[in-house]
């Protein structure tokens, strides 16, 4: 019985060796850190990211009773204080009846989201790796 035991104890971890461990710095999950949801024209609050690697889950459904049809949303990262966006727009969607997609970014600092939207509700989720 004590020879299976050691048996089993060793073929497990030989079996679990083989696994992919995460990279190190590579975190195995995320954490929202900022919500925002509204309908229509909006700036969000601002809000800090200060790691060098993180992202927008974003989703933005329809409401015009015609499927997807005059269902715009547009999303721009800008800094406090200026016009410009920061990098490329975020989202980018018209005439469809439900949208849900993740961007992810690479540079920390204080920024606002400037929602362009018609005829749709919209939530974004700003996330950072789980334990930064």
């Amino acid at each position: 019985m004590r020879r299976f035991h050691v048996f089993a104890v060793g073929l497990t971890m030989f079996c679990f060796a083989w696994l992919p461990a995460p990279a190190v710095g590579q975190s195995t999950g995320w954490q929202t850190v900022a919500t925002f949801d509204g309908s229509g024209q909006k700036n969000t609050r601002p809000f800090t990211v200060e790691v060098s690697e993180w992202r927008v889950k974003y989703e933005s459904e329809s409401t015009s009773g015609f499927g997807g049809t005059g269902h715009i949303f547009q999303v721009y990262m800008k800094e406090p204080g200026s016009d410009d966006p920061v990098g490329e727009i975020i989202a980018n969607a018209s005439n469809e009846k439900r949208v849900v997609e993740t961007s992810y970014l690479y540079q920390s600092g204080r920024y606002y989201f400037q929602v362009n939207s018609a005829n749709g509700q919209w939530e974004m989720k700003v996330q950072v790796p789980a334990g930064q």
